[in-house]
């Protein structure tokens, strides 16, 4: 650490130096329209670093070495002018606009840079701009609505929880659907590491468990361009299947970029988004007062009344001993402020530096960055630390060597989450803070009552059972920790065999060491698991090696066709083990070391998968691509890519994969397009991809294990024991099979005020892998089968919009927009339905001719004429099987995103819109259900009548006290159906106001630049079908990063993000 201090110190003093030996050039630049001044406008000494940008007055002051001949002037959508200098110390120009600049560049697979113009698939490209600075550090979530197609899904607000990403769709029932990440051409493991199933995951912890891009620091970030189709991400192979985003940090960038120095500070509040509680009724049922889990008690009254203390009256002898204070006192009916007052507001701190140079031949650059991210949930916070370094370099005329080296770590500490029913957790699932602390009733004095006992240090609530947890006592002895260490980086060497012939070596490594702990101190209530404390440790060493060498040529045909040809191998091989032990039965409270507890497993005991584990592949590649250009309108690009996979039995290990794609660009040839018809840019494409989904490791063969400690005999020695696994190989398993066709249009029109990127796909899962259920009888119990086949279409626009243009005010309008089906289309292997993730009766399946991932669970029973059925009693009759209960797909997402800059300022809008979507939501129907919200504020005197018949065809006249009601109809004991909603939602996703001081100011200041920017995100939202209070934010992902959706089963609320940044350069 202070090598690196001492060198970034030395760059500085050497780059401050430089800036010495230069004579100082000043200036205007204006627009050819109005003569107004240009804000932003690039000026670089040509052949060198040295540069700077016109102030909010068009004004620039640079200082120009004694050999710096011209300057170059560059601006979006202008046309780059050069200048001589001379002899000149004033240099005045006008710019005018740029019609052709439409030959975007972006980065596409392996890193290679491209005209957008000749891609025949789509691409979404965002920049620096788009993503350093903002509130959240995960670059997961703050990629939310800026690219068409792509889906991001929170787990909780919790600081540090994980974040799901698809994008178009969903196209494997229990394979992965997560992108590929491609840092700096290295692949970059995002895996939660969980060491939790697909299915119930989310019983386990899952939800409190980080996504690894969270490694990733937005803001060294220069570029990210997310690939969609398969005909763009053939060459990256099976990984590729879901999409690839590629990152190219500023470490990674290669740019021969200005000399310059930068450092930022943001800090930001963090607030979590809760219902709206009513006070005007406590804790009881039907209108009686009484210390339970509901609050349909009496109303308030005034002045407040009072009760025998919850604490004098426990069951339990030994606790109303230990509060002998409490067994006469008395207990004021009331309500407390108890569930707002148990969250914080959070702060949140990133301090960022980054040091860039270089000149013709050579450029560097470095950074530093610290976050400390404090939740609103007590005991929450997140920490990360990361160093970078790349650089590159030209030895002699043939030659380029590039590298970048990363190191993050990573602390990521909270209470337990994990599933809540609405009267805590289930058994045999983790802890989970949330299950007993957002219904709890308002009579109840959270913050002032003792969570624990003085004497034995266990969990003490109001409850005469003492049976809910306390959540104070779960955030202070209840941990879920996460500590990673991260190296990763990459080596490129280049060697120019011929002017058109390049060959090229790559190396990358990704190497991790996760430390995972559980920690459950003794004294928990929740489940006789925790009765006498947990502690679970685990330890992940992760290691992707990847390797690439490449052949790569272009060749002019005539003065018209250009051909470039690429060739390649690559091999990638991944190692991963996990070493861990689980401790119970804890002989000192508040030690948490496995040496303190008497009994020890190596198996998770929430999930019986095992601690420990080690697992190895190799995948080796052989890809070829060739891109042929004609007259600057025509482009055919054909790639093919075939792998070799370790895993899967000779016979099916190897696999290939083409991909095809075409573009054409009208407006180059038909003149009349731009002069009549207002076209700057026309281009039509269409894709075809191919790739394959690889099943898990080690399913194509049966296992043995082998337990060293299989029984202890009377006389205390130890016996082995030795077995076959229960799992069922199955040799003859393929992988699935991927095609896919996309369709697209891409225009600009009016001098650029107008453009759009269109496109349709449709892409077909064929030999779906999933596991399947064996007869006992066999004396396996599950086997992995290749079945069905899935559908999955949609469409995606961009829209780019500029009403007002001029010199110093600008409006753009950016809209987004994304729809997609995924269905299964058939199933086999003697299959009706598939279990995603989720219960038996209450999940999302694959079940033919749906959607994917339909939510399945009880409906209420209906008659022949569809009329609900009541039973004797006046409630709901919940159906005999479960049956498909909800869609949790949305019908469509869109964002519109206004910006707005005048000279040296700049305000930025986003508004997200969701419809449809449905969402099962344990939130709502628990805090309905016992009556909390002020959805539920009435007069409670009144009867209902639930709508619906008796068996006998009758209709229902049965009239129930509002408790009854609500909490037999709406609650936890309704059928699943009733609680499942539409989930229609806008949303003010970010807003933004940045000023950039006078170029002018800097000149009487050491700095090149000064930004100041406030921000907010997640400001406001509005579910439009949920109950007005609950303010209930329908960005969950309750069931953990994987294939589920559309479930909230209290795993906690999202939050409100805002506060401000300044970044200074130097």
């Amino acid at each position: 650490m202070k090598r690196f201090v001492c060198f970034l110190l030395f760059m500085t003093l050497g780059t401050l130096t430089l800036f010495g030996q230069a004579r100082e050039v000043t200036g205007t630049v204006v627009g050819d329209e109005d003569g107004e001044p240009l804000i932003g406008v690039s000026v670089t000494v040509k052949g060198t670093s040295v540069g700077t940008i016109t102030g909010a007055d068009g004004t620039f002051s640079i200082n120009v070495p004694t050999d710096g001949e011209i300057l170059v002037f560059s601006f979006v959508g202008l046309t780059t002018r050069e200048v001589e200098i001379g002899s000149r110390t004033v240099i005045d120009i006008v710019m005018e606009q740029d019609l052709m600049e439409l030959d975007e560049v972006v980065v596409t697979a392996l890193g290679i840079s491209r005209e957008k113009k000749a891609l025949g698939y789509s691409v979404s490209q965002l920049d620096s701009k788009d993503i350093e600075q903002k509130p959240e550090s995960d670059i997961g979530r703050i990629l939310s609505g800026k690219a068409a197609g792509v889906r991001v899904t929170s787990t909780s607000g919790v600081s540090g929880s994980g974040t799901n990403i698809t994008i178009r769709g969903y196209s494997s029932i229990k394979g992965n659907n997560q992108p590929l990440f491609i840092v700096d051409g290295v692949r970059f493991s995002g895996s939660t590491n969980s060491g939790t199933d697909n299915e119930q995951g989310f019983l386990e912890g899952n939800q409190a468990t980080s996504s690894r891009f969270l490694d990733i620091d937005p803001n060294n970030i220069e570029s990210l361009s997310v690939l969609k189709g398969l005909s763009a991400t053939t060459i990256y192979g099976a990984d590729g299947r879901n999409g690839v985003i590629i990152v190219t940090t500023k470490s990674g960038s290669g740019n021969q970029g200005q000399q310059q120095i930068t450092l930022s500070q943001s800090v930001f509040a963090n607030k979590v988004n809760l219902p709206d509680y009513q006070n005007n009724y406590g804790n009881g049922w039907n209108q009686q007062h009484g210390f339970y889990y509901s609050n349909w008690g009496p109303a308030f009254t005034d002045p407040y009344t009072t009760v025998d203390h919850p604490y004098g009256g426990f069951a339990d002898a030994d606790l109303v001993a230990a509060f002998p204070e409490y067994q006469d006192a008395q207990y004021e009916l009331k309500p407390y402020n108890n569930v707002t007052e148990f969250f914080r507001t959070g702060i949140a701190s990133n301090t960022s530096l980054t040091m860039s140079g270089g000149d013709e031949k050579s450029s560097f650059s470095a950074n530093m960055s610290y976050l400390y991210d404090q939740g609103f949930l007590p005991e929450n916070d997140l920490s990360k630390f990361n160093v970078g370094f790349g650089g590159s370099t030209k030895v002699g005329k043939k030659l380029t060597i590039r590298g970048t080296m990363n190191y993050v770590n990573t602390d990521m500490k909270t209470p337990p989450i994990s599933y809540g029913s609405g009267d805590g957790t289930t058994g045999g699932s983790g802890l989970s803070v949330f299950a007993d602390v957002l219904y709890t009733p308002r009579s109840i004095d959270l913050m002032g009552l003792p969570y624990e006992s003085p004497i034995t240090h266990e969990s003490v609530y109001y409850r005469v059972a003492n049976d809910i947890q306390n959540p104070l006592w779960t955030t202070k002895y209840c941990s879920s920790i996460d500590n990673v260490d991260r190296v990763f980086g990459s080596a490129n060497v280049d060697y120019d065999i011929l002017d058109n012939l390049i060959l090229t070596y790559k190396f990358g490594v990704d190497h991790f060491s996760e430390t995972q702990e559980y920690q459950v101190n003794r004294g928990s209530v929740q489940n006789d698991n925790y009765l006498n404390g947990l502690y679970r440790t685990r330890h992940i060493l992760s290691t992707t090696y990847d390797q690439s060498v490449l052949l790569s040529y272009q060749q002019d045909i005539g003065s018209q066709m250009t051909v470039d040809v690429l060739l390649g191998g690559t091999s990638l091989r991944d190692v991963y083990s996990a070493d861990g032990m689980e401790s119970t039965n804890q002989l000192i409270f508040g030690m948490m070391n496995h040496k303190y507890f008497s009994d020890h497993s190596t198996i998770n005991s929430f999930n019986d998968f095992p601690l420990q584990s080690q697992a190895e592949s190799n995948i080796l590649g052989a890809f070829g691509q060739i891109t042929a250009s004609y007259s600057n309108y025509l482009y055919l690009n054909l790639s093919a890519r075939n792998d070799w996979f370790s895993s899967l039995q000779q016979e099916n290990r190897s696999q290939f994969y083409p991909s095809v794609s075409l573009s054409f660009i009208p407006s180059n040839v038909m003149e009349v397009l731009r002069e009549s018809a207002g076209f700057d840019f026309l281009k039509l494409r269409i894709g075809y991809g191919t790739s394959a989904g690889f099943p898990p490791l080690y399913v194509t063969e049966n296992e043995l294990y082998s337990n060293s400690r299989g029984y202890v005999a009377r006389d205390g020695s130890v016996i082995p024991t030795n077995g076959v696994s229960f799992f069922l190989g199955n040799p003859e398993l393929q992988p699935e099979l991927h095609s896919e066709t996309e369709l697209g249009i891409e225009f600009a029109m009016f001098k650029n005020r107008l453009g759009a990127d269109f496109t349709l796909y449709s892409k077909t899962t064929n030999n779906l892998i999933t596991d399947a259920t064996l007869d006992p009888a066999t004396g396996y119990y599950q086997t992995y089968v290749n079945i069905g086949e899935m559908k999955n279409r949609g469409l995606e626009l961009e829209l780019y919009l500029t009403p007002v243009r001029t010199t110093n005010f600008d409006w753009t309008i950016t809209g987004i927009f994304t729809k997609y089906e995924s269905v299964v289309e058939e199933l086999g292997a003697g299959l009706d339905k598939v279990l995603i993730s989720g219960f038996s009766d209450l999940g999302n399946y694959a079940i033919a001719g749906q959607p994917f991932g339909v939510m399945y669970g009880y409906k209420i029973a209906r008659d022949e004429n569809d009329n609900f059925l009541v039973d004797g009693n006046g409630n709901y009759l919940q159906s005999d099987e479960p049956d498909v209960i909800g869609n949790p797909h949305p019908d469509f997402e869109t964002s519109i995103i206004n910006r707005f800059t005048y000279k040296g300022l700049s305000l930025n809008v986003q508004f997200d819109y969701r419809q449809g979507g449905d969402i099962y939501s344990e939130t709502v129907n628990t805090l309905l259900g016992r009556g909390l919200t002020k959805d539920t504020d009435f007069n409670r005197m009144e009867t209902f009548v639930m709508e619906g018949v008796t068996t006998e065809g009758l209709p229902n006249e049965v009239q129930l006290t509002t408790a009854n009601a609500y909490f037999n109809n709406f609650g936890t004991q309704a059928p699943s159906e009733v609680n499942v909603i539409d989930g229609t939602t806008v949303r003010l996703r970010e807003i933004s106001l940045n000023y950039a001081l006078p170029q002018k100011w800097m000149n009487k200041l050491p700095f090149k630049g000064v930004e100041i920017s406030l921000m907010g995100q997640n400001i406001w939202f509005k579910a439009l079908n949920f109950p007005e209070y609950m303010n209930f934010d329908t960005d969950v992902l309750s069931l953990g990063v994987g294939n589920g959706l559309g479930f909230d089963v209290l795993t906690g609320p999202s939050s409100t993000r805002s506060g401000g940044s300044i970044k200074i350069s130097f």
